[in-house]
């Protein structure tokens, strides 16, 4: 009876660890992450921001801020929309004063649509500024 038990133990545990595998992987909030190139960035050079693992084809905001800022623009905010695969890349020239970063660490979080009120943040990463 006992060996009988333990084989329809194991045949259940087989079946759930079978079930959990082939289980897709769904995205859930905040499953994102995202690279700035080049990390660290010197000043006054151009950068890119990608951020994968988000929903295909929607519109997304990049907010970039830094604390230390010796201006009034602390954020600075770039705008795309993701392809097919969920990928959003978006690039700032340093064009203007909320574009130019003073050497230091940018923090960068990325969400849906134009705020992040409207689901939170989906990835978030930060890069250097030398």
């Amino acid at each position: 009876m006992v060996g009988k038990l333990v084989g329809l133990l194991a045949m259940v545990s087989a079946m759930v660890g079978a079930t959990a595998v082939a289980a897709p992987v769904l995205a859930t909030k905040g499953a994102g992450s995202c690279s700035i190139s080049p990390n660290p960035d010197p000043v006054g050079t151009p950068y890119t921001v990608t951020a994968v693992s988000l929903k295909p084809n929607t519109y997304y905001t990049a907010e970039l801020n830094e604390p230390t800022h010796s201006t009034e623009h602390q954020k600075l905010y770039l705008i795309g929309f993701t392809d097919a695969a969920g990928t959003l890349t978006v690039s700032s020239d340093y064009s203007g004063p909320r574009g130019l970063w003073t050497p230091g660490t940018v923090s960068v979080k990325v969400f849906e649509g134009e705020h992040n009120a409207t689901g939170g943040t989906q990835a978030q990463c930060s890069f250097g500024v030398v």
